[in-house]
């Protein structure tokens, strides 16, 4: 029962002698006020009536709303009061459409979601009415919800049509709303994530940002939060060494480029990575018995929790990895037996990326005359500096532009160390 308002409006009656609202705006007193002398009753009348009619206002919606009678006694504190009590009423009195409705699926039949308690509890169903639900089990067709106590009703995407197998997935909460007899999706169905997203990503440029390098050999962590895009400007694997040689007049061969990728990513939810900088690979041993140049570290990124999308839709989830650079093989020893090595090093390859290139093979000793040999140059990786300067009769150059492969030596000593890999991140 509403209660009694005894703040009144003021010269609200037909005729009311009251400026209009152009004249009153226009009011010079209105900024300053009346000052000492005469105030016209009709410029009085107007600013009362404002006034008035927001007291009475207020007082109607405490009246009508909490119930409690609206009195002109001075106690503001009451007043205060009742007028909280009127707006929580105000609040809840339609809670039906207003709030959202959480519910669990305790469903046994296929495509039927079965929601029996529902909080708040809703006696019958209206338009307008949210509901979020956590579905039991995943809908392989064209499905129908129950909620509480009312009659099975169609279950439909965002645009009006019925939800297809993939839609709604177990244990994954959805918002739907109840809009023309039936509970419509708001926002994606699981099965269009994917397919969306995938426009989304392959349009993808990241502009700006932050850069994460990382350059030296090892492994280290980056945390990135859902819905964060991401490039890997650079997944580099290490350079092979070069083959040694001994004393003969022998030289050996370069070691081959470690391989490089690029590629655009999309972290679907809060994601860590590991990131693993291959080493570049060891120069062969010189000597009596020379050695082959070893081969450089593969470079590559796992995920370490959560879920990444590549550029082509599929996801890389926790433990698997998201792209991968191998180390250019080491080069091949120059010795008596084998003076000038037909073998180099091979160039290393790459997943996972948009752009997967395959480092450059080592390359050849050079013999001229009986001691006047130069190692075979180390390959390049791609988008990287050139090969080492060329060595004569010496240890084999090393590198130091990321990835590119060591020289052969041209002496009675070890190869050239292959530069390690670099990964560049752009977030």
């Amino acid at each position: 029962m509403a209660g009694t308002n005894q703040f009144l409006p003021f010269a609200t009656g037909s005729g009311a002698n009251a400026l209009t609202v152009a004249q009153y705006q226009a009011l010079a007193a209105r900024q300053g006020g009346f000052v000492a002398g005469i105030a016209k009753s009709i410029e009085v009348n107007t600013s009362l009536r404002q006034a008035s009619t927001i007291a009475a206002m207020i007082g109607q919606f405490i009246a009508d709303l909490s119930g409690n009678d609206a009195n002109d006694d001075g106690n503001i504190a009451v007043l205060e009061r009742r007028f909280r009590d009127a707006l929580l009423a105000s609040l809840t009195a339609d809670a039906g459409n207003s709030l959202v409705h959480y519910g669990l699926d305790i469903s046994t039949t296929a495509n039927l979601l079965n929601v029996q308690t529902v909080v708040p509890a809703v006696p019958s169903l209206a338009e307008g009415m949210l509901f979020e639900i956590v579905p039991l089990r995943t809908v392989t067709g064209s499905s129908a919800i129950v909620l509480g106590t009312n009659a099975a009703v169609s279950l439909f995407r965002r645009n009006g049509t019925p939800v297809v197998a993939g839609d709604i997935v177990a244990g994954v909460p959805f918002l739907g709303i109840y809009f023309g007899g039936a509970i419509r999706m708001l926002g994606l169905a699981a099965s269009e994530i994917g397919t969306i997203t995938t426009t989304v990503i392959s349009n993808l440029r990241i502009v700006g940002g932050t850069l994460e390098p990382y350059a030296t050999p090892g492994t280290f962590s980056l945390t990135l939060p859902a819905g964060t895009p991401f490039s890997v400007e650079e997944c580099r694997g290490a350079g092979g060494g070069g083959g040694g040689a001994d004393s003969t007049g022998a030289a050996g061969s370069g070691g081959a480029g470690g391989a490089r990728l690029v590629g655009i990513y999309l972290a679907i939810t809060d994601v860590t990575l590991a990131i693993t900088v291959g080493s570049g690979g060891l120069g062969g041993v010189g000597g009596t018995t020379p050695g082959s140049g070893t081969a450089g570290g593969t470079t590559f990124i796992v995920v370490s929790s959560g879920t990444v999308q590549r550029k082509n839709g599929l996801t890389v989830t926790t433990g698997q990895t998201l792209c991968a650079s191998t180390g250019g093989g080491g080069g091949a020893p120059g010795s008596a037996a084998s003076p000038q090595p037909n073998t180099a090093g091979a160039g290393g390859t790459s997943s996972g990326g948009d752009v997967n290139d395959s480092g450059d093979g080592g390359g050849f000793p050079i013999i001229v005359g009986t001691n006047n040999r130069l190692g075979g140059l180390g390959g390049p990786s791609p988008g990287s500096g050139g090969s080492p300067s060329a060595n004569a009769v010496a240890q084999g150059n090393s590198s130091s532009s990321p990835g590119v492969g060591g020289n052969g030596s041209s002496a009675n000593a070890p190869g050239g160390f292959g530069a390690p890999g670099r990964v560049l991140i752009r977030h």
